[in-house]
């Protein structure tokens, strides 16, 4: 069983380069929305494979080399959402993004796309930025501090609340706590000093309490 890459993909383009990748996307029949054929559709197979080889077992590494993950994936797991000169997909992809399908496409159809994408139990966080010519920018962190960058208000609402709650029970030490944060800002390091005193003493007096 995969660990599973959530992705969120913003494809980008001239009106009628949009259009034509959905005319592509309308051409996958209702009874197929559930069979993972979506990248195959839109870029179809590695060239360099023979249809032979890639069922005799080469579809593994050719897979990895052309999408940047194992498997492809179906209609009604990418939550597509269109609009004139952009379409959102949101895949779960199996271990990794799938940043090799998104480079062959811009540069097949002629349009950008920005990928943000994370996965907690590999630890890893970030966001691809792919030109027209399919020329990649990657910027890519630990799960933690790739959601700090990337997605601020679950970085501060969810794990930094998560943080607290585990150095509590491990009587982690504020420097400790600090320096396991040292990617952040220095003006939000004393936030998280404040949050860290904050939140000790507000446990404390329930600890006492109880």
């Amino acid at each position: 069983m995969p660990n599973w890459c959530s992705n969120y993909i913003v494809i980008s383009g001239d009106v009628d380069k949009i259009s034509l990748l959905k005319n592509v996307l309308e051409d996958v029949p209702k009874s197929k929305e559930d069979d993972s054929i979506v990248f195959t559709t839109l870029i179809g197979k590695e060239p360099e494979i023979s249809t032979e080889d890639y069922e005799k077992g080469g579809w593994f590494d050719s897979n990895v080399k052309w999408f940047g993950t194992k498997w492809d994936v179906s209609y009604s797991d990418c939550q597509f959402e269109f609009g004139d000169d952009s379409i959102i997909m949101m895949p779960m992809t199996a271990w990794s993004p799938p940043i090799m399908f998104v480079s062959n496409l811009c540069k097949m159809y002629g349009v950008t796309a920005v990928m943000d994408y994370d996965e907690g139990g590999c630890d890893f966080c970030g966001r691809t930025i792919v030109d027209i010519d399919g020329e990649i920018d990657e910027d890519d962190y630990g799960f933690n501090e790739g959601k700090y960058h990337f997605d601020n208000e679950y970085f501060w609402e969810s794990l930094v609340e998560s943080d607290l709650e585990y150095a509590l029970e491990q009587d982690v030490t504020k420097a400790e706590f600090i320096l396991d944060h040292s990617y952040i800002s220095e003006e939000d390091l004393k936030e998280l000093e404040t949050m860290y005193d904050e939140y000790m003493v507000e446990n404390a007096k329930t600890e006492d309490n109880g």
